[in-house]
């Protein structure tokens, strides 16, 4: 098996789990967000810089910005701008699940992208960065596990009555 399609595997893992279990660091993201209400996702709890819903936006970009990244595009923009986070406006249940499908989509474009990526490819420096893409990419799994960490002390805050 290619780096690249290990990458990508460690990838599905992270968000789909293993076999339909837990992935390999505790649950994957996609069972963390099952059940969670667009009202649950849309809520600030006290001490959150962003709701999960904006959590789950921001992964889902990021997710998409490495995939153009890898296709050679110089995707920039500040860090806490609003390209780093995009503002959720339509906060209604249909609008969640749309949120929840596009990060779908981001991910498995992602690692489809990661899985045709050669050990050279893997091996060159990231579009205008001083690192390379295995790095961004394994960047980009770090990033989304923190993230999905956040997701789900954060339902389970919003479960747990006070």
């Amino acid at each position: 098996m290619s780096e690249g399609k290990r990458i990508a595997e460690l990838m599905r893992q992270a968000y789909e789990g293993l076999d339909g279990k837990d992935a390999w660091h505790g649950k994957s993201l996609r069972n963390i967000l099952r059940g969670i209400t667009a009202e649950q996702a849309a809520k600030k709890l006290p001490g959150s810089k962003h709701t999960i819903w904006e959590l789950v936006v921001h992964i889902a970009n990021w997710d998409e910005i490495s995939v153009r990244r890898l296709a050679g595009e110089k995707v920039e923009f500040a860090l806490d701008s609003p390209g780093d986070w995009p503002e959720v406006s339509d906060q209604s249940e249909a609008s969640w699940q749309a949120t929840q499908q596009r990060l779908e989509s981001a991910q498995s474009a992602l690692r489809n992208a990661v899985a045709a990526c050669s050990d050279a490819k893997l091996a060159e420096k990231a579009v205008n960065r001083d690192f390379t893409n295995y790095t961004a990419l394994h960047g980009i799994l770090h990033h989304d596990i923190h993230h999905a960490g956040q997701i789900a002390l954060m339902k389970r805050m919003l479960q747990t009555p006070s």
